[in-house]
């Protein structure tokens, strides 16, 4: 009977992700979005190099025009992920509504795992209701293309069954999600370390326990810094390198067009289009169910503050599922106020800043709201009822469905993802040293003799590696039709020449001279010092894991 229960609500939870999905599987190619052609180039660009066997993936040689240090930038575990699919055969579109569905699917699980640890079954899977058909949810499947930031979201609630865990007791396990959320996080969306902070931080000394404090904060930072530790082969690259590219010369601050207004929170239009002749209206919101929930909520938290005492509340609320609803309800209150204008000095700070949109909490929010209604349900002794639930579900079926769609159906051709002559990053993502990519002729040759003359063989062309042969009875200067970036090595007959790279008739690109003769040349990007330590620190970090996880075992 127990197996034929989680058959049923595995089922439904998968009925209710592919509801959300229809649109995006049944419909050829995909909907054009802010983001999504730039996430599916991005895993094609990985495809290529993994494809020549390197690993990790260093460099984009098809992107840019000349090439780009992409992986630096790149979303890690969605660009992994999705260039394995294509090895296997997948077109590029496929990979990328693949991987989409599997975020729902597994963030749906996931939500229902952590709700089901304060409800019963059939409330669970209404609070799952709720995050799976969040407006949010739809932004960035449909308009934004968001893929990373909701893959992200899987590891929101592991993190959350990390603290929980830690309240329990269940240290070994803890340890382990604290883990894996971390990573997880770190490699999917590192911004959103930052927002998923905020109600991780607050759920865990919500419930902290003051007899095992040390024990508990020893569990979750060697959880987490494990994690970071792990992550560091990218995130030391990432925070060090960035100041390559034009983007850190940018304003370090939060634009205060980038707030939410008042009426975004409540608002329930959904926009067919805005400024943009492509994708849907991007117009950012909460929901008018979700502020109707936390309207209710703050209502009886009023209603039991003032009148403690009186009958109708003690014959139609349950005081102790009140604390649980304060604080939820608390938890979404503030942030609701970091996405508002009264927050911006708080984003002048530093790592803040780098959230870049404020209405990046309502991540956050897609977990915790459904929360504010499981404990609101609970304290209203009345509303616990079966077929409230299926009123719930209806309306937000009925009132969502309609709006999970895309606009602009594309199908493009595979070809459209191998060459990109433009930084789909945006020219803030350009080097300091290089102009915009689409001021430059097309690549349509590696390499080519610039000064002297002889002959040039290329031997292998690789996507971070060149071999050529050179003979000539002069000395020679080539062009790698290659953007210059920190690891580029030139070898002429195993000797390392020096790389020029700001000549402003080839800004950028790297050049070098070749003596006359007959010489094999070799041009091949290496590590850099910067990401030889992020590397080393990975390595220590995936060995002394398990090694931490043996020690909390045996204690």
């Amino acid at each position: 009977m127990q197996f034929t229960s989680r058959l049923v609500l595995g089922l439904l939870l998968v009925l209710v992700s592919f509801i959300s999905l229809a649109d995006l599987i049944y419909r050829p190619g995909h909907p054009v979005t802010f983001d999504g052609h730039v996430h599916m180039t991005t895993m094609n660009q990985f495809a290529q190099s993994l494809y020549d066997g390197e690993f990790p993936v260093t460099w984009a040689n098809n992107f840019a025009n000349f090439g780009h240090p992409l992986p630096i930038i790149a979303h890690q575990v969605p660009a992994y992920l999705g260039a394995t699919l294509i090895l296997l055969g997948f077109s590029t579109e496929l990979a990328y509504i693949s991987l989409i569905s599997v975020s729902v699917l597994f963030s749906s699980f996931l939500f229902y795992a952590f709700f089901r640890k304060f409800a019963d079954q059939a409330l669970s899977l209404t609070a799952t209701v709720f995050s799976v058909f969040f407006p949010y949810r739809v932004l960035n499947i449909y308009t934004r293309g968001g893929l990373p930031e909701l893959m992200a979201t899987i590891f929101l609630p592991i993190l959350l069954l990390a603290v929980w865990n830690v309240q329990k007791k269940k240290y070994f396990k803890a340890t382990l999600l604290f883990y894996i959320g971390v990573l997880g996080t770190a490699l999917t969306h590192p911004m959103m370390l930052v927002i998923f902070c905020v109600p991780v931080l607050a759920y865990f000394f919500y419930g902290l326990d003051k007899k095992h404090l040390k024990k508990e904060l020893q569990i979750a930072v060697v959880g987490a810094s494990l994690g970071i530790l792990s992550a560091s082969y990218y995130l030391i690259p990432l925070l060090i390198e960035m100041r390559y590219f034009y983007q850190s010369r940018v304003e370090k601050a939060v634009g205060a067009d980038t707030f939410l207004t008042v009426k975004q929170l409540y608002d329930p239009t959904w926009y067919y289009t805005l400024t943009h002749p492509g994708p849907r209206g991007n117009y950012i919101k909460l929901g008018t169910i979700e502020c109707i929930i936390l309207a209710l909520a703050v209502t009886i938290l009023v209603s039991l503050l003032l009148l403690p005492k009186h009958q109708y509340i003690k014959k139609y609320f349950n005081k102790d599922t009140a604390k649980n609803l304060l604080f939820w309800t608390s938890l979404s209150g503030l942030l609701l106020l970091l996405m508002l204008p009264i927050s911006k000095l708080l984003y002048s700070l530093p790592v803040i800043y780098q959230i870049q949109y404020p209405w990046r909490f309502l991540a956050a929010l897609q977990i915790t709201i459904p929360l504010v209604f499981i404990f609101l349900i609970q304290t209203f002794k009345k509303l616990n009822n079966f077929y409230i639930f299926i009123v719930c579900i209806a309306l937000v079926l009925w009132f969502r469905i309609p709006q999970f769609y895309g606009k602009n159906y594309i199908v493009q051709p595979e070809s459209d993802y191998f060459f990109n002559q433009a930084n789909l990053h945006s020219t803030n993502f350009n080097t300091v040293w290089s102009s915009n990519t689409e001021d430059y002729e097309k690549k349509t040759v590696q390499a080519k003799i610039i000064e002297g003359a002889g002959e040039l063989t290329i031997l292998e062309e690789k996507n971070a590696s060149r071999l050529y042969k050179t003979k000539s009875d002069f000395e020679l200067r080539l062009l790698d039709y290659t953007f210059y970036f920190p690891g580029w090595t030139t070898y002429v007959d195993g000797s390392p020449v020096i790389i020029e790279y700001q000549d402003p008739s080839y800004r950028g690109l790297i050049t070098y001279k070749v003596p006359s003769g007959e010489h094999e040349i070799k041009v091949v990007y290496e590590y850099s010092k910067v990401r030889l330590v992020g590397l080393l620190a990975t390595v220590v970090g995936l060995l002394a894991f398990p090694v931490v996880l043996f020690i909390i075992r045996k204690k």
